[in-house]
């Protein structure tokens, strides 16, 4: 098996997932940050504000009725 290198910032992406992988350890690294996202994390934070309650999981009648069995 081949070994790759990996950068630390994505060791952790499959059990916490990208986007909470990256925004978390990136807005340490404001560089990096805009690398990554191309905009600052103000930016960044002001256009998650108004996406956020149009891409939020709902509770719709499927959930509910998963969360029963």
């Amino acid at each position: 098996r081949r070994k790759i290198c990996v950068n630390r910032l994505w060791r952790a992406r499959e059990e916490e997932g990208e986007f909470h992988t990256a925004v978390a350890r990136l807005k340490d690294d404001p560089e990096k940050f805009v690398r990554y996202f191309r905009m600052n994390f103000l930016k960044f934070d002001n256009l998650l504000k108004l996406v956020k309650p149009h891409i939020q999981k709902q509770n719709t009648v499927l959930r509910r009725f998963r969360a029963l069995l």
